[in-house]
């Protein structure tokens, strides 16, 4: 991955040979049956008081949260919808596979808000971060679930230094850490699918089925 950083016409380049992820970035350990998991944590990302604060959600704004999200364009314009948590999708059978985090068989951890199903009571505690947890520009008032995006934001529009996240596998350019993290994980993650009658190798599932029509 490059990351070129831009302030007032300066340029400078730095790459590096692994994903940055946040704290928000947990990896899962197996551990000793009988043992509850414990997490490794990659180091956070610092956040400057002076400009983001952090906003804990009590239970009355959570609901009121939840009924923004179901009015957000972005949910209402997507063909496939999840009425629980708020969340469209372009295809059904993502649609589907999301549905498999509301069943019971998941774990027994339910979160109450969008009936999503945990296996641990550490997933459990970090999904609700979703619900209760929002990081506020202090410049702007605009709130952001994700560390790294509201950093990101302050640096861009209030600092006037613009991050760009090179792909080098295929030279995709994204303007923040978040989407070059879900480019690379739907589009370079595993074996590329093949069409069974040509052999032709597509970036994802979705990018086969289009051809195959």
């Amino acid at each position: 991955m490059t990351i070129v950083l831009s302030n007032k016409g300066e340029k400078s380049s730095s790459s590096f040979s692994k994903e940055e992820k946040t704290d928000e970035d947990i990896d899962i350990k197996p551990t000793l049956e009988n043992q509850e998991e414990k997490p490794t944590i990659r180091k956070s990302i610092e956040i400057d008081p002076l400009k983001i604060k952090i906003i804990q959600l009590n239970p009355q704004e959570q609901i009121k949260q939840r009924e923004e999200e179901s009015k957000m364009e972005g949910y209402l314009k997507l063909p496939y919808k999840c009425s629980l948590c708020f969340k469209g999708f372009n295809y059904e059978n993502k649609l589907m596979n999301h549905m498999q985090k509301h069943s019971p068989s998941r774990g027994k951890f339910e979160c109450k808000l969008c009936h999503m199903y945990l296996p641990t009571p550490y997933s459990f505690n970090v999904h609700s971060l979703i619900h209760t947890r929002r990081y506020e520009c202090l410049k702007c008032g605009r709130r952001m679930i994700d560390r790294a995006s509201i950093v990101e934001h302050y640096r861009s529009t209030h600092d006037g230094v613009v991050t760009t996240y090179t792909c080098q596998l295929c030279g995709k350019v994204s303007g923040n850490n978040k989407t070059h993290r879900g480019h690379m994980r739907n589009h370079h993650s595993g074996a590329r699918p093949a069409c069974r009658a040509c052999g032709k190798t597509f970036v994802n599932q979705d990018s086969l089925r289009d051809h195959q029509l």
